[in-house]
């Protein structure tokens, strides 16, 4: 039986590690998402984060989205979200919004 509900640990941050360069956290990112849907149950819901200042939205959603065709998984978004009020972003600083999350229902 595949679980309901799955929440792989974000990749390491390539700030953090400075061996772990945009590209591998990328790949990181797309490699989890493929992995856990694969074993997230039919109408489970996934939730996915990176906390990667290198890794923006857009590909951060293309990594989503490969993730999801290579486990040949369809989904919903239920929601989109990223840092909270306690993590302001600083409209002169973009790396201050690092922080990307998304909920899926996976078909």
């Amino acid at each position: 039986m595949k679980p309901g509900r799955v929440n792989p640990q974000p990749p390491i941050s390539s700030s953090a590690q400075p061996s772990h360069t945009s590209a591998a956290v990328k790949n990181d990112q797309y490699e989890k998402c493929g992995l856990a849907a694969s074993v997230t149950a039919t109408g489970g819901v996934l939730f996915l984060a990176c906390c990667s200042h290198n890794v923006a939205e857009a590909e951060f959603a293309e990594a989503v989205r490969r993730g999801l065709g290579d486990a040949g998984r369809g989904a919903r978004i239920l929601r989109i979200a990223g840092a909270d009020a306690d993590h302001p972003i600083h409209p002169a600083l973009p790396e201050t919004a690092y922080l990307k999350a998304v909920t899926l229902a996976l078909d």
